[in-house]
């Protein structure tokens, strides 16, 4: 990505699937000094054009599989292609600073017309190391990455547990919409931390009460999950306390220019 140009401030755009090449692609791109600018491949061709051509990406990392999903004049790099990693690994010496972006992220905006929120490292920064004062992760811990990268609640998901040598737990695609996929996950992977949208943890809460008890012994790792996105309701939190038990549930709320949340509320059981 250096020998391309990539510099801080540089915009690199990212079209990837949940994988492996996701994760590569994003620290990638941060390490090299340049800002990550993800977007769903499932949009439509135009929106994804604007994207990069808006947020002035010369570079473009993908999949094989998805390169086809938008013409660009820039230089593409294809994530699961061996020919990719055939530079050399040493280590690089820091570009970015504090106050460089870290990525860009397109809301939809007022209008309708998508609008890129520039995130700097130190927000970031200062993010995540209030989560884990608030609510401490270690190396027995296992965060469920499921959130698409293109919604700022993957932020923590995707670094949290990176700098406290916790472990990362990638949904598979499409996971997040399947609620005894992610009770799978859960008790194949001893996941200890997620989130979910208020609407979503609705149906896993749903599918969990109607197992008949078999669900709920599949979350025995479960510590903390947090919701943001909508509101939660009370009767959300009931329903939690009553299949999950004691996990502590967390609800958070902020807009993507503040960077993720700016408000918390735990909600203890009993109230």
């Amino acid at each position: 990505l250096r020998a391309e140009g990539v510099e801080a401030e540089q915009k690199v755009g990212l079209m990837v699937e949940r994988s492996l090449e996701m994760m590569v692609g994003v620290y990638g791109i941060l390490k090299a000094g340049g800002a990550y600018v993800p977007i769903d491949p499932s949009l439509p061709e135009e929106r994804i054009r604007f994207m990069l051509e808006d947020s002035g990406a010369q570079v473009l990392l993908t999949q094989g599989h998805l390169q086809e999903r938008v013409s660009f004049e820039g230089k593409r790099v294809i994530l699961d292609a061996e020919e990719s990693y055939s530079e050399d690994g040493a280590n690089l010496e820091p570009v970015a600073g504090p106050r460089n972006v870290a990525y860009v992220i397109y809301t939809s905006g007022t209008t309708g017309k998508p609008k890129g929120v520039m995130v700097e490292h130190h927000s970031v920064i200062n993010r995540l190391m209030w989560m884990q004062k608030a609510y401490p992760i270690a190396s027995a811990d296992t965060i469920l990455q499921k959130t698409a990268i293109t919604f700022d609640v993957s932020v923590w998901e995707l670094f949290w547990w990176s700098w406290v040598g916790s472990k990362v737990c990638l949904l598979p695609v499409g996971g997040e919409k399947n609620p005894e996929e992610i009770v799978e996950t859960i008790a194949r992977n001893n996941v200890s931390t997620l989130h979910f949208v208020p609407s979503m943890l609705d149906v896993f809460l749903e599918y969990v009460g109607s197992s008949g008890g078999k669900a709920s012994g599949k979350l025995a790792s479960l510590r903390q999950v947090f919701a943001s996105g909508e509101a939660l309701t009370p009767a959300q939190v009931s329903k939690f306390r009553r299949e999950v038990g004691d996990t502590r549930l967390i609800n958070l709320y902020g807009p993507t220019e503040a960077t993720v949340d700016v408000s918390y509320y735990e909600c203890t059981a009993g109230e």
